[in-house]
């Protein structure tokens, strides 16, 4: 397994373990999306977000080879960051409510599927976090 940037046919940057590769899919764990946000002044900002972040588990997904525009290994620098990514993600949810969706009683559950009701109390809870920070929203995406 090796880590790398994986850039999608719709424009997304992914920074990912990949697990397995054939001709038809790309086996991916745990991507993070990356973005380079410019800033006035100073220099460029590299922002790692949870590309997939409804999951409980471990992080599995398989992408269609067509969807997969270029694809590369990192340097150890970017393994580091994509490292610290993932441990700052992880520490988040598993802080007394810093971050994690999931009730105790979704924990029992062996399955990793999301019911319709589940994801509308996940996306209430996302609309009270937001209100409660008064963060903009114009510029929010869920996957």
């Amino acid at each position: 397994m090796s880590i790398n940037i994986v850039k999608l046919i719709n424009g997304e940057t992914l920074l990912t373990e990949v697990a397995h590769e054939d001709e038809t899919h790309l086996h991916i764990i745990d991507p993070v999306q990356i973005t380079i946000q410019n800033r006035q002044g100073a220099a460029p900002v590299c922002i790692c977000t949870i590309w997939v972040p409804l999951t409980k588990k471990v992080n599995l997904l398989h992408l269609k080879q067509s969807t997969v525009l270029v694809k590369t290994e990192v340097d150890e620098d970017m393994i580091e960051y994509y490292n610290n990514c993932l441990e700052a993600v992880r520490e988040s949810m598993t802080e007394d409510g810093g971050g994690s969706f999931f009730t105790s009683t979704r924990a029992s559950n062996k399955e990793e599927s999301l019911t319709a009701n589940e994801i509308t109390e996940l996306l209430q809870k996302l609309k009270i976090t937001n209100q409660s920070t008064n963060l903009p929203v114009a510029n929010t995406a869920i996957h």
